[in-house]
């Protein structure tokens, strides 16, 4: 604490009181992994009542069911929360098939739940990316979503990777549901 108020005193000292402060990434707290679990409660709820089954807590079939969830229009267009539950719901779905692990981001927008990839500075707000979508009358669609998260994780390891070993984790593809149908029961 005592650090970030020298750098404010800094700054106003150095005459830069509109620079952006640097932001701060830290763990999730009790408030925020609380949040998340009504978050994900949320839609699971949901879910069983409107569709019959629930989330397999970060499965890639999840995404279908979110999908269903938005299409069906059981979120509403102006239900912000709902969406960022389903947005929670996707981000949990990242973090399980893409190895990416939950944060919390407080810069000068205010705090904020993002998925990081390792330890750098590389951050994905998948909790916002529903909600800005419907905001901006694009469609959303969650194996998009996956799809290209999933590119950027796989060129940011690659470019991360030391030159001698470009091993890079396997990621868990997204599932087909057109071919999943067809291999079914």
């Amino acid at each position: 604490m005592s650090v970030v108020l020298n750098l404010i005193g800094a700054l106003l000292l150095a005459g830069l009181s509109n620079a952006q402060l640097p932001a701060l990434i830290e763990p999730l707290g009790p408030a925020d992994q609380a949040k998340s679990r009504q978050q994900q409660a949320y839609v699971d709820q949901l879910a069983r009542r409107r569709l019959g089954t629930s989330l397999r807590g970060g499965d890639l079939q999840d995404l279908n069911l979110l999908q269903r969830l938005l299409d069906a229009q059981f979120v509403e267009p102006d239900d912000i929360a709902g969406q960022q539950a389903l947005g929670l719901a996707l981000g949990n779905v990242m973090a399980a098939g893409l190895g990416l692990h939950w944060i919390v981001i407080d810069d000068e927008v205010g705090r904020s739940r993002a998925l990081q990839l390792d330890e750098t500075q590389h951050l994905f707000f998948p909790v916002t990316m529903v909600s800005k979508r419907i905001r901006h009358h694009e469609p959303v669609d969650f194996h998009q979503l996956y799809q290209q998260v999933q590119q950027d994780v796989t060129r940011l390891r690659a470019r991360s990777a030391p030159a001698g070993r470009r091993f890079i984790r396997p990621i868990r593809p997204v599932p087909d549901p057109i071919l999943e149908k067809s291999n079914g029961p």
